[in-house]
């Protein structure tokens, strides 16, 4: 019965004492994690898993209602000023460049009068679907000058970007293929440097798409 009884003790100490160690692994594994960002934990099958951890952070809950297409919370957390002023400047463009396509006038009108426009917005689209929706609020696709200033057009960002799918929506949409710098290089010749000296094979096949893009619409290296 003794006997019995010290085993017991045992193994209940064996349990707490796990349980303190777990606890203090995910104290110290967690220490110091920025707010709002997203925790990789192991789980017990030995994978990763994603454990989501409040956040504070004003513009990260901004951005997360934009991508999320949660306009009604989008457009309170911007009203209310609700955008994180200690930290760096918020990405006006790119807000406006995921909010074009939901088609919410309140909440594009919102978000053009912290200073951004459709045509400066139509640099930062990640797809054919924001480019369109920011020509539809105005954008043009000819839109900069490379040859004063030093500015490339959209489709040369995007181009030396390697955005395959927005820079042949922008050639089927009237973008110039054949485009120079301010020092008479063109576009072509760049992004073909860009694609034989990319270390990232996936940098490497989107610029070559890129180059096929645009020598297929008539561009060349003169």
């Amino acid at each position: 019965m003794i006997r019995g009884k010290i085993a017991l003790f045992l193994l209940v100490m064996t349990f707490v004492f796990i349980g303190g160690v777990c606890g203090l692994t995910y104290a110290f594994s967690t220490w110091g994690a920025p707010i709002g960002v997203v925790q990789n934990m192991t789980g017990s099958d030995g994978k990763v898993v994603a454990e989501p951890v409040e956040s504070s952070s004003s513009d990260c809950r901004l951005s997360n209602a934009l991508e999320t297409g949660n306009i009604k919370e989008a457009k309170k957390l911007i009203r209310e000023h609700q955008i994180g002023e200690d930290t760096a400047p918020y990405d006006w463009n790119s807000a406006l460049a995921i909010a074009a396509p939901l088609k919410d006038k309140e909440l594009i009108t919102l978000i053009q009068e912290q200073g951004t426009t459709p045509d400066a917005a139509l640099d930062y689209v990640q797809n054919a679907k924001q480019a369109e929706a920011l020509v539809h609020l105005g954008a043009t696709v000819q839109f900069g000058s490379s040859s004063k200033g030093g500015q490339w057009t959209h489709l040369g960002t995007h181009a030396l970007n390697g955005n395959v799918e927005v820079v042949e929506w922008l050639l089927k949409h009237g973008a110039k293929a054949s485009e120079t710098d301010e020092e008479g290089l063109t576009l072509l010749s760049q992004v073909e440097d860009s694609a034989k000296t990319a270390a990232d094979p996936q940098e490497k096949a989107k610029l070559s798409k890129v180059v096929t893009l645009l020598k297929t619409h008539g561009a060349t290296t003169q």
